[in-house]
């Protein structure tokens, strides 16, 4: 059985251990799409965008993940799986401007509950 082929979207310390746990696995990671480092969020974060250019993985910084460009390119390159980590914005709802995934899309973020430390 061949390895899944894995686009990943993620921001923060969280989206980065996110990536790196994925790379310590040898998963095949296909994209990666991030924000770009914003200087005055500080540098107590750990870059998503740095990682992936460590491991010279296809990155992506746009305005919007829904973007035709963005869209097509990422079907290009096959995902069958999508995770999104910490990521700011939301993959288009239209699944025809969605970037598409072969097998199954994850998403792993914050609630507002847990950020404030209640359980």
């Amino acid at each position: 059985m061949s390895r899944a082929r894995w686009a990943i979207f993620a921001y923060h310390t969280f989206g980065a251990r996110a990536l790196e746990a994925l790379l310590a696995r040898e998963e095949q990671v296909v994209a990666v799409v991030t924000h770009p480092d914003e200087p005055d969020e500080g540098d107590w974060f750990e870059s998503v965008a740095e990682i992936a250019r460590i491991h010279r993985l296809p990155l992506f910084t746009p305005p919007s993940p829904n973007l035709p460009a963005i869209v097509e390119t990422l079907r290009a390159l096959a995902a069958d799986v999508i995770l999104s980590v910490w990521y700011r914005r939301l993959l288009g709802s239209d699944p025809s401007r969605c970037p598409a995934s072969r097998r199954s899309t994850f998403t792993a973020h914050c609630s507002p509950r847990t950020a404030a430390g209640r359980r």
